[in-house]
Order: structure tokens, then sequence, then C-alpha cells
């Protein structure tokens, strides 16, 4: 199996996707952080061969964001939001659809925004959007000198950091 990206949670948890290509599809596992030695996961979610999970970012009140692309006609790049409940369990509450690429990476600031990594650009969605929503924000261009950047985070203020990989530095963006 092949695991492509992690997040942990203040509650204990943490998050991982992955895509088996030995029998397709791709899971979305819980693991607690209370645990030692070899610790089972739980399977929260799992999809059919033509879903490929892409990334995995969580929330202040514990929802997980994963970023999917489906590849039956027309191929499609989505962000899926579940709610945990304390029993493990994982429901879909909101989709969405207007992405233009995959997100290989994503964050989530402490008011709800989503910030997509696709390597060259950063797309920033409201908190609460869903569906088609068009990005409230896009962070791409020359003049970022964001090139094939792979991992992003924001503080608190609204700051956003992007580990980039050719540039070989992080960039700082201002909220």
């Amino acid at each position: 199996t092949s695991s492509l990206n992690a997040t942990v949670t203040a509650a204990a948890s943490i998050y991982v996707i992955q895509n088996d290509p030995t029998i397709g599809g791709s899971s979305l596992l819980q693991i607690s952080t209370n645990g030692r030695g070899s610790v089972t996961p739980t399977t929260l979610v799992t999809m059919p061969m033509e879903t490929s999970f892409d990334a995995v970012a969580t929330d202040s009140v514990g929802n997980v964001y994963v970023s999917a692309t489906v590849t039956t006609s027309p191929m499609t790049n989505e962000i899926l939001v579940y709610s945990i409940s304390s029993t493990g369990t994982a429901a879909l509450t909101r989709t969405l659809t207007n992405m233009s690429s995959v997100a290989t990476s994503m964050a989530v600031d402490s008011i709800g925004q989503i910030y997509a990594l696709n390597g060259n650009s950063i797309s920033v969605f409201a908190a609460g959007a869903t569906g088609n929503a068009a990005p409230a924000r896009l962070i791409f261009g020359t003049a970022t000198l964001l090139n094939t950047a792979t991992a992003i985070t924001c503080d608190n203020t609204g700051n956003i950091y992007v580990a980039n990989t050719l540039g070989g530095n992080v960039l700082v963006f201002d909220p």
C-alpha cells in the first residue's frame, strides 16, 4: 500500500490517506495517538478504484478535509469534507467541486478557510464553501515564486507558509 499524506489533530488522532495500487481505491484511516506499539487504524472511508485521495487536513472543530481525484469521465478534482463522530464514523457533510487541478496539500485556518495547493498555485476557499463555489482568492503567477511547492500550512493570524521544493525555500504569504 502507499500512504501519501497525514495530519494530526489536537484530539489525539492521526488521519492518513492510503491509496492501494494492488486493489485500487483509497481509504481515510484514523489512528489514535494514545496507543503504543502496533496500533490498528480505523478505516473511516473507503472509495472505489476510480477515486484517488491526494491530501488531508483538519480544522479546529475536528472536520477532516480530503482532496480527491475521480478518474471516471469526465475526470474531476474535489475536496470532500467529513465530520467524524466520537465513535469513529465519518459522514460526508459537503463537497467542493470547483477544483481546476488536484490539491496535493491542504490547510484549514482558524476561521475555516481552505487552502488548496497544487504545486504552482494556491486556491483559497471561503469558510463553509460548498458545491461549485469559486475560490475567494487565487495565489499564482511568476511573482509568487511558487515552483513545484509540496506542502502548505497557515497560522492563527492568516499567514500562509508553503514549502517551495524547487525554489529550495519556504514562502510566506500575507492574509
